[in-house]
C-alpha cells in the first residue's frame, strides 16, 4: 500500500465521485479505479464501489471505521 493511495482514497470519500478526484490529482479515472482495486486486494476487504450511490456511501463508511 502506498500513501499516494490512501491521499486518493482519502480524496474519493470526501467527493463520492471518481472523474472529481481524478481531476483533483490530476490523473486519470482508471488510476483512481486501480488504486480502489489495490486496497481491496492489499487489504482482503471490499470496498464495493460499484453498486449504486447509497450502497458505496454505506460501504465508505463501514470500510472508514476500520482505519484506525
Amino acid at each position: 500500500m502506498e500513501f499516494r493511495d490512501l491521499k486518493y482514497f482519502q480524496k474519493l470519500v470526501e467527493t463520492k465521485n471518481y472523474n472529481r478526484t481524478a481531476e483533483f490529482f490530476g490523473v486519470t479515472q482508471p488510476a483512481i479505479s486501480s488504486m480502489v482495486k489495490r486496497l481491496e486486494k492489499e487489504n482482503w476487504y471490499p470496498t464495493n464501489f460499484s453498486g449504486p450511490q447509497s450502497q458505496k456511501n454505506d460501504y465508505i463508511t463501514r470500510w472508514l471505521s476500520c482505519i484506525p
